[in-house]
C-alpha cells in the first residue's frame, strides 16, 4: 500500500472527526511512527554487516562512516545488533561479563572487541527500520498483516494531538494497536524465523 492511500482510509476512519485530517505531512509523520514501532515489535529487516579488522582497532561502528566496516544504510536506521560471528563463522559471546573473548556493544551500533586481528573479518547481523519516508507516493514498508495495526496507532497519535480531546479516546486506539499486534504474534502471522540470515558463511575464510 501506498502513503497516500493510506491517508485516504485513515481520514475516513481513525481521522474521519479530527481535524488533522487535512494536515498531509502530520499525518505521514505518524504513518513514519507507526513504521518504526512495528519494526520494533517486529523484527521486519534483519541484514548483515561485515567488519574487516584493522591493526590496533578494537572499536568499529555500524553508521555507514567507518571505512573498516562494510554496511548499507542508504535506505534504513540501525535498530540493534542482534549477533556476531568470528572469522570461522562460530557465535562470538556477546556482552558476557563472564568471557574473557566476548565482544562487547557500547553503544547500540558499536562493536567492542579485545584483539584485532588484521586479514580476519567479523561477521554482524543486525536489526533496522526503514528510512522516513516524506512523499505521498511512497510504499509502505511493512507487509500487509501489519495495515491495520499502522492504522490503530496513526489513530493513537492524531487524537493524541488534539488538545481539545481527553485521553481516553487516543488511548483507546492504543489498545487497539496493541490487540492488532498480539493477534498477529498469536495467529503466527508473521514467521519470525524466516528472516535469519546465513550470508555470512559465503565470508568465512577457510
Amino acid at each position: 500500500m501506498i502513503i497516500s492511500d493510506a491517508i485516504t482510509l485513515l481520514k475516513n476512519s481513525e481521522l474521519r472527526q479530527v481535524s488533522i485530517q487535512d494536515e498531509t505531512v502530520a499525518i505521514i509523520g505518524f504513518i513514519n511512527l507507526a513504521v518504526l514501532e512495528i519494526h520494533k515489535r517486529f523484527n521486519l529487516w534483519e541484514d548483515e554487516a561485515v567488519i574487516n579488522m584493522a591493526e590496533d582497532v578494537l572499536v568499529y561502528k555500524l553508521d555507514g562512516l567507518d571505512a573498516n566496516v562494510d554496511i548499507d544504510l542508504s535506505d534504513r536506521e540501525l535498530l540493534m545488533i542482534e549477533a556476531v560471528y568470528n572469522n570461522d563463522g562460530t557465535p562470538a559471546s556477546l556482552n558476557d561479563e563472564l568471557d574473557a573473548a566476548s565482544v562487547w556493544t557500547p553503544k547500540y551500533h558499536t562493536v567492542e572487541i579485545i584483539e584485532s586481528t588484521p586479514t580476519e573479518v567479523m561477521n554482524v547481523i543486525y536489526r533496522a527500520s526503514p528510512a522516513f519516508s516524506t512523499a505521498d507516493t511512497d510504499v509502505i514498508p511493512i507487509p500487509p498483516q501489519f495495515i491495520e495495526s499502522l492504522m490503530f496507532y496513526v489513530g493513537f497519535k492524531g487524537h493524541g494531538s488534539i488538545k481539545s480531546e481527553g485521553p481516553s479516546t487516543s488511548y483507546g486506539y492504543y489498545k487497539q494497536f496493541e490487540r492488532s499486534v498480539a493477534v498477529i504474534k498469536e495467529e503466527g502471522l508473521f514467521a519470525q524465523d524466516d528472516l535469519v540470515s546465513h550470508k555470512f558463511d559465503d565470508n568465512i575464510y577457510p
